[in-house]
């Protein structure tokens, strides 16, 4: 947790040209930026190393599992079935 001023000074020494506050609000993923008072302070949600997630969020894990599932789809399905029984289960929810 850092104040979003303090960060602001380093600005020049990472090459970083635009403004920080903009450059944590255009990555809502990684950072989350409370404004509480007058005071806009980060938070680091997601840390990476070399393009690589060091601890993620069991939150974000769910979400890419069942992204996952979704674009699987039905292929996991053999013979093109249909897959698990719909029944109880109402019209708009089943896709064809």
């Amino acid at each position: 947790m850092v104040e979003v001023e303090k960060i602001s000074h380093f600005r020049e020494c990472f090459g970083i040209q635009m403004n920080m506050r903009d450059l944590f609000l255009d990555h809502p993923g990684i950072f989350y930026l409370s404004t509480k008072g007058n005071a806009h302070t980060v938070f680091l949600r997601e840390a990476y190393e070399r393009g690589c997630l060091i601890e993620p969020n069991p939150v974000y894990e769910v979400r890419r599992e069942l992204l996952r599932l979704v674009i699987m789809g039905r292929r996991g399905f053999p013979n093109g079935n249909a897959g698990p029984s719909r029944e109880g289960v109402p019209m708009e929810f089943v896709a064809d």
